[in-house]
């Protein structure tokens, strides 16, 4: 039942007669230069999607003119679609649940600002491309026997397709890169030329987090197969084979690879030929130690030994007469009082209550970026930052651990106090941020942990 779905959707019209909502028993596909996904939407209010290594699923969905929601087994997927001519533009409404592991939910777009575009087939093949899924090139790694087809068009939809009809191509196999690692998931790190630090986490589940250089933050889903990644931020796509390193990872970009200016992933090395991402430890500092500049020594003048003058020979007088010396003994200074022993530096200390956190809190992860963390009486915090992010949500303690809740999104960290008044959070191993809201930028996302200076 999709009773649930259409009372999110805002109250879907249920009847089919709705012009726009007809345009959309179609087959589409996502767009790109090749076969990733491919949805088909019937009049029945049934679904196909077929993946980009060849997996499928099916499902209802419920439709009004402006929203759709598919119904998972993870969720609801919650979109805003508007037409261009045949195609369809996807933005995830607020209630989007989108959940990494499961085929609908890494579906794009994911994030409150990503975008997608949902090409028909008829403007697909007026392109020249193949119409088939694409298959992985190592066949060990996915289970369909047979390359799945996306089914015929429903004889439904008004819009008829052109009689002329693109031979289809089978796409090309992908080249296993040389040297390709099994495995990729875990934290990298790239330098640029102005010794700043560029973090790239693949999680497990196929969902990514991207910090650049200037501190500008990005997220997403990935696929890898046979030495090829594909990333997609909902806004770009980058492709790249990877090859093991000594230290990490080499990516190297595909003849398919665009960079784009202004964009985080767009911008993101390599932008020509290769670049090695470095495997870094969740403890690691995000920007690279400065070393400290040696300070001048100023050269040390040789002091010469005074003159001396010359000595007058001896002459034998008679000693003077001396008095007798006084018998009142001199006074003894008061002995010193002996020092005791010397206080030990104050160490962390671990809140007894979330009273102790309330304040305002200030943490850099690198110059140009600066996250708040404020706690107000009764638990309330707000998080922002600098690039625009903020949430507001409950902070919960229990011991050392602190749980901060923001709608479905739960942040959990150890938080100890600095005898400065600062706080230091680390994560949990059960913390598990999701880039689809500002609560799971808050850091450390990415690092072990952060340490929020007292305002």
């Amino acid at each position: 039942m999709l009773l649930a779905a259409l009372a999110l959707l805002g109250g879907l019209a249920s009847g089919g007669e709705d012009k726009d909502k007809r345009r959309l028993f179609n087959t589409f596909f996502l767009d790109g230069d090749r076969v990733t996904y491919v949805l088909t939407f019937r009049a029945d209010r049934t679904f196909e999607i077929y993946t980009p290594d060849g997996q499928v699923a099916r499902g209802n969905y419920a439709a009004s003119s402006k929203a759709l929601g598919i119904k998972y087994e993870g969720g609801t997927r919650h979109f805003e679609f508007e037409f261009d001519g045949l195609d369809v533009k996807l933005r995830p409404s607020k209630t989007d649940q989108p959940q990494a592991g499961s085929i609908l939910g890494t579906l794009p777009p994911i994030g409150a600002d990503s975008k997608a575009v949902l090409v028909a087939i008829q403007n697909w093949q007026k392109r020249g491309l193949p119409t088939e899924p694409n298959r992985p090139a190592n066949a060990a790694l996915t289970t369909p026997a047979a390359t799945p087809h996306p089914p015929d068009l429903p004889a439904a939809p008004p819009v008829v397709p052109e009689k002329k009809i693109v031979a289809s191509t089978a796409p090309q196999a992908v080249p296993a890169a040389a040297n390709a690692p099994q495995e990729i998931v875990g934290t990298y790190s790239w330098i640029d030329a102005k010794d700043r630090a560029a973090i790239l986490r693949l999680r497990e589940g196929g969902t990514f987090d991207y910090i650049s250089p200037d501190g500008h933050r990005d997220g997403g889903t990935y696929l890898y197969l046979n030495g090829e990644l594909n990333l997609d931020s909902g806004f770009w796509r980058r492709h790249f084979l990877v090859s093991a390193a000594e230290n990490g990872l080499t990516f190297t970009r595909r003849e398919t690879d665009v960079p784009k200016l202004g964009d985080g992933l767009g911008e993101m090395a390599p932008a020509q030929g290769s670049a090695t991402w470095t495997k870094v430890n969740d403890n690691l500092p995000a920007q690279p130690a400065q070393p400290a500049a040696p300070q001048p020594v100023e050269p040390v003048a040789p002091v010469a030994p005074p003159p001396t003058a010359p000595v007058a020979p001896l002459v034998k007088t008679p000693p003077p007469e001396v008095a007798a010396p006084s018998v009142t003994p001199p006074a003894v200074p008061p002995k010193p009082a002996e020092p005791g022993p010397s206080a030990a530096p104050a160490e962390n200390v671990k809140p007894t209550g979330v009273a102790q956190l309330i304040g305002t809190f200030i943490h850099r992860p690198n110059p140009l970026v600066s996250e708040t963390w404020k706690l107000q009486d009764g638990g309330q915090f707000e998080y922002s930052d600098s690039n625009g992010a903020k949430v507001v949500g409950t902070a919960t303690l229990d011991g050392d651990r602190l749980r901060l809740q923001a709608g479905e999104v739960v942040r959990l960290f150890a938080v100890s106090i600095e005898k400065d008044g600062a706080l230091l959070f680390t994560r949990l191993p059960e913390d598990a941020p999701r880039i689809l809201n500002d609560l799971a930028s808050m850091s450390p996302s990415v690092l072990k942990s952060a340490r929020y200076d007292k305002k």
